[in-house]
């Protein structure tokens, strides 16, 4: 007898799932969302392909316990002197300087400026210095940098622990302990591209004197299940290439062309042997 295939046929000839790939489909629907879409938001932010939130705030790094502190290249004595000025500059800032940074690759101190006064006095800080360096425009000030950062900080609730003034990419950037809907709506809301968020879930808690008598479990500092379903529903990107991946799972199957059958050549093995009716037999000679 034939043997009995994977998927039958129904009334129209049409093919179906059998129950147990029913079941393994379902249960590979779910994986994906739940872990593979969470997991990939992780991946991106770690290497630093900035998932975005739906409400437009990013996520610029996700960091593990094992990951290496990397100093900063120390600038030059003259590099360091112009740094030290322009900082001091930026404390009588009004809104036209940028932060400024070092370029360790081109080995020269950039001067943020964001209105051409602020080129002028940049320029004028810089004639004379024995360092190399150069003027960049920036969209943020770093009085507006700075005021952004006071005010994340107190987004401790929301589990932010730290701020700095990126001059590179003339942003603040806010560590957080835990992730939601709420703080990535706030800081889009508040500060659009100005703050970005570093997702530091295993920091361990720093405190300025000792730690108190029964100090807050990582669980209860990180919250790890709002930080999943904000993961898994708030970065529509990733959402959307598992989603395309779990309806190619359901649908590919139905997509591909159906084989044709193989025919035994015997009538009798094929089933399909019927008697012969007539006075003589078709398989004897006559007479």
């Amino acid at each position: 007898m034939p043997s009995k295939p994977e998927f039958g046929s129904g009334s129209a000839g049409g093919r179906y799932y059998s129950p147990a790939r029913r079941v393994w489909s379902l249960v590979l629907s779910v994986v994906a969302f739940t872990v593979v879409t969470p997991l990939s938001v992780l991946v991106a932010a770690k290497l630093g392909s900035k998932p975005t939130h739906w409400s437009g705030a990013t996520v610029a790094d996700f960091t593990l316990p094992f990951d290496p502190f990397r100093f900063p290249s120390a600038p030059p004595e003259s590099a360091s002197q112009l740094l030290s000025a322009s900082m001091d500059q930026d404390q009588g800032d009004t809104g036209d300087l940028g932060p400024s940074w070092y370029d360790a690759g081109a080995q020269e101190v950039v001067l943020g400026a964001v209105t051409p006064r602020g080129e002028e006095m940049r320029r004028a800080l810089a004639n004379g210095a024995g360092a190399k360096w150069r003027i960049q425009r920036v969209a943020h000030s770093a009085r507006a940098l700075q005021a952004a950062g006071n005010e994340v900080i107190e987004l401790s609730d929301h589990g932010i622990v730290m701020t700095t003034i990126d001059g590179e990419h003339n942003r603040v950037v806010a560590a957080t302990l835990r992730l939601s809907h709420a703080l990535l709506t706030t800081i889009d809301h508040r500060y659009g591209d100005a703050v970005v968020l570093v997702y530091t879930p295993f920091q361990p808690p720093a405190y300025l004197n000792e730690p108190p008598p029964n100090p807050p479990s990582l669980w209860s500092r990180t919250n790890p299940p709002v930080a999943w379903w904000t993961l898994t529903t708030g970065f529509p990107w990733h959402l959307g290439l598992v989603a395309l991946g779990v309806i190619a799972l359901w649908t590919s199957p139905r997509l591909r062309r159906r084989p044709t059958s193989r025919q035994d050549p015997d009538p009798a093995r094929r089933g399909d042997f019927r008697p012969y009716r007539g006075s003589k037999s078709p398989h004897l000679p006559n007479g």
